[in-house]
């Protein structure tokens, strides 16, 4: 049965259309970085927009640098929130993911839930610079993140290395046959846990 939402006399025949409403339309629009996106009126649309969102915070190319948080068991499966949850759903997040070390997921490393809070990214250590001869970011700040193939390339948001396997795809640097691991080898864990 259709409910009204209150601020806007709008009806919602689904829970996605009340939190939509309820500020979950403005939150993608700042993800996506699209200001239009919070005013989709149309269950399907607002569900690939959700996702669109998701999908850009997992790969580390959220519009305002935020990232998705997750719920679940990394060894059998996790369901990916929009990040960061709303501080009233923190406890709860931090329940269904219980009190694991810390996990990579989707590339992207996350602490334990300390205290009831949801999980953040570990932040990139910014001390000193890479002594690593044989790293391919010598020289540069412990934690820096940058192509290492001498491209230029320098990632917005530094405090992951989510979505540089989407610059990989089309560096021009790239020999032809490099696997994703062979690049990933030419960066130390200094730079990249």
């Amino acid at each position: 049965k259709p409910v009204t939402y209150p601020a806007t006399g709008m009806k919602c025949t689904a829970k996605s259309d009340w939190y939509w409403l309820a500020g979950g339309g403005q939150r993608v629009a700042c993800v996506t970085g699209a200001a239009n996106a919070a005013n989709c009126a149309c269950h399907e649309q607002r569900a690939g927009l959700f996702c669109l969102a998701v999908g850009l915070q997992i790969a580390g190319l959220a519009a305002d640098d935020t990232c998705a948080d997750w719920v679940g068991d990394p060894k059998s499966g996790i369901f990916c929130l929009l990040g960061p949850v709303h501080s009233t759903w923190n406890a709860a997040v931090s329940t269904a993911k219980g009190t694991m070390p810390h996990k990579s997921v989707a590339g992207r490393q996350y602490a334990p839930s300390p205290g009831g809070n949801a999980s953040a990214p570990l932040p990139a250590s910014t001390a000193g610079t890479c002594g690593n001869a044989a790293c391919k970011l010598n020289g540069d700040p412990v934690g820096r993140k940058r192509c290492p193939l001498g491209c230029g390339h320098v990632k917005n948001n530094q405090s992951t290395w989510g979505g540089i396997d989407a610059h990989f795809k089309h560096c021009p640097q790239k020999p032809p046959g490099m696997t994703f691991a062979q690049y990933r080898a030419l960066i130390c864990t200094l730079h990249w846990p």
